[in-house]
């Protein structure tokens, strides 16, 4: 088993990841955003749908290395879910990336 602070850090990189690919494909006209929340803050800025995903990564970074807790497998299921949705959003960038890059060819 992986460590909690593993997984906030994990978990922290992915949401990173996700913001900057999001970023890209967004602004490439490529994909769209499929978080309603996520998708109300792009139309407000791109800078500020940026700004607050690296927020959130720094948030869990701050909470990976300050993270105390005896309820380490409660809190290991709690963190499967977004570690789960974040790899599911990866492939998906992954797909898209790889569309993308095939059809400038």
């Amino acid at each position: 088993m992986f460590p909690i602070k593993i997984l906030f850090w994990t978990i922290g990189i992915l949401n990173l990841a996700d913001g900057i690919l999001t970023y890209i494909g967004m602004q490439l006209q490529l994909i769209g955003e499929a978080n309603p929340l996520m998708s109300s803050i792009w139309e407000l800025s791109p800078y500020l749908f940026l700004c607050c995903k690296i927020a959130l990564s720094i948030f869990l970074f701050i909470l990976a290395a300050n993270f105390k807790t005896k309820h380490v497998k409660t809190w290991r299921m709690i963190l499967a879910i977004p570690l789960l949705l974040y790899l599911s959003i990866f492939a998906v960038h992954l797909t898209w990336i790889t569309y993308a890059l095939g059809g400038l060819r």
